[in-house]
């Protein structure tokens, strides 16, 4: 099960500042002590879902086999960025993306 040492407040409470803010990314992050990479996620799981997308997932998401075949070829293929695949194809992470990779790699050998 995922696991998140944010809570659903402290992510509203940063999204809230952030709007607010008169420094640069990395100072804000500096200063919360978040990576620029978990910012950017909340920000778009605010956008997608509102508050509700900041809340901790409880359960695991399942993918069909044609999904992650399809999200690794574009990987592979350098077209697009990990960003824009977990976009692309709704997963909900890179690190997801990245198991699959590494995954089909270890296969390919």
């Amino acid at each position: 099960m995922p696991n998140s040492k944010f809570s659903k407040e402290f992510k509203n409470e940063v999204l809230l500042a952030y709007e607010k803010r008169e420094c640069t990314i990395k100072e804000f992050c500096s200063n919360f002590q978040i990576t620029e990479y978990s910012l950017k996620e909340w920000i778009k799981q605010f956008e997608k879902y509102g508050s509700e997308g900041l809340q901790q997932s409880t359960t695991w998401k399942t993918y069909s086999k044609e999904l992650k075949e399809a999200a690794v070829k574009d990987f592979l293929s350098g077209k697009y960025s990990p960003y824009e695949i977990v976009s692309k194809y709704e997963i909900s992470s890179r690190t997801v993306l990245q198991g699959w990779v590494n995954k089909y790699n270890r296969y390919r050998e």
